[in-house]
């Protein structure tokens, strides 16, 4: 899993703005109908401006509302154990501007992983914390959502645990955490199986709506999702627009819930429907943005056994497409023979944050590739 030690050594900035996160976890679904999707391309827009420089992973990057900062996972080496760490960087890069996690030897008993963190207008925190005993352990021992401040995020209420069982199904992990209101925020679901020296999630997975209620939270899966990888809000906030595993369309489906439709074929270059899978989604007012990888996911009795497609003769590169909600149509703004991960388009701005390298968005939670970094594109949308 991924992993940072559980107490509270960080910077006591007071940081004001809204984190704007989003995403999903994943099974099929045959819907009725198909968009029609031109793709244009391929084309190379924008420049490219490497954020960060870290020798292992920095991923899953999340914008402020304001635009003023970009929340993210990071992995440091400076630590008795692998810590896993949330940090906020100015929109250009440079140092830290706050971070949360704790280096201290006297937590090296036990590792916790930031799983999902938002941040409101009000300075208010929000964010999943799992946690081992053990350094070696799998399965979070104690998992929860919490609400605190980025000045004290320890002194904190215990919102929601987890699992949490919908449907018959319990789902053991949350990423993707997003403020829609003063008490009321989006998360992706996903349920977590442990593979071989690695993290990965099964087929299975939601996107939930919960409501705050003076110290605790409730949680509600928005039918229709199923299965969902990635996800953004669209229309206002009205609907979501989220992606599956093994299916490489967009689908759109009311915030209350409902049968999905199509907005688009992100990709229809490859036969193999589990080969170039879509690894990051990321939407304004008019277009998406989805990132596709050259990645392969099979079974291996119950859990997901991931092989990079790259090894294949022929296979795909990874590259960032831009969708249009309104017609369907496609076009590769970006390509690389690196993973391309959760792209993230900047508040009022044509610029996109991106990883390159590293985990394969929210498929997976720890990869052989340890280097992974941030990169600023600057007008990358048509």
């Amino acid at each position: 899993m991924r992993r940072t030690t559980r107490a509270s050594a960080l910077e006591p900035v007071r940081l004001v703005g809204v984190v704007a996160t989003v995403v999903v976890a994943a099974c099929s679904h045959t819907d009725g109908f198909v968009a029609a999707a031109s793709l244009l391309g391929p084309a190379t827009t924008g420049t490219d401006v490497r954020l960060t420089y870290n020798v292992d992973q920095d991923y899953w990057p999340t914008w402020t509302a304001d635009g003023r900062g970009i929340h993210y996972a990071f992995v440091t080496l400076d630590a008795p154990i692998g810590h896993r760490c949330v940090g906020m960087l100015p929109p250009n890069g440079g140092t830290r501007l706050w971070q949360m996690c704790d280096n201290r030897t006297t937590q090296s008993d036990s590792v916790s992983s930031f799983t999902g963190f938002a941040l409101d207008s009000a300075g208010r925190l929000l964010y999943a914390e799992a946690t081992s005993i053990g350094r070696f352990a799998d399965i979070p021992d104690a998992y929860a959502i919490w609400l605190a401040d980025t000045a004290h995020p320890f002194i904190r209420k215990k919102l929601l645990t987890l699992p949490i069982v919908s449907g018959g199904r319990p789902f053991n992990w949350i990423s993707e955490l997003k403020w829609t209101g003063p008490s009321t925020f989006t998360a992706l679901l996903q349920v977590y199986e442990p593979g071989r020296g690695d993290s990965t999630f099964s087929n299975e997975g939601a996107i939930m709506t919960g409501t705050i209620d003076g110290d605790r939270a409730t949680g509600q899966v928005i039918a229709g999702t199923d299965s969902a990888t990635d996800y953004a809000l669209i229309d206002g906030g009205t609907a979501i627009a989220f992606t599956r595993r093994d299916d490489r369309r967009l689908l759109r489906v009311p915030i209350a819930g409902g049968t999905p439709t199509v907005i688009a074929q992100v990709r229809s270059d490859v036969s193999d429907s589990t080969v170039g899978q879509l690894v990051g989604l990321s939407c304004d007012a008019s277009v998406c943005i989805v990132a596709t990888a050259p990645v392969a996911l099979s079974y291996g009795g119950d859990l997901v056994r991931p092989e990079v497609a790259a090894h294949f003769v022929g296979a795909p590169q990874a590259d960032l497409r831009v969708v249009s909600l309104s017609t369907g149509a496609v076009q590769i703004v970006d390509t690389d023979h690196a993973i391309l991960g959760t792209p993230m388009i900047a508040p009022g701005s044509r610029d996109v944050v991106v990883q390159r390298g590293g985990v394969w968005g929210h498929l997976q939670t720890f990869g052989n590739d340890r280097s992974s970094d941030l990169h600023l594109i600057s007008g990358l949308l048509p």
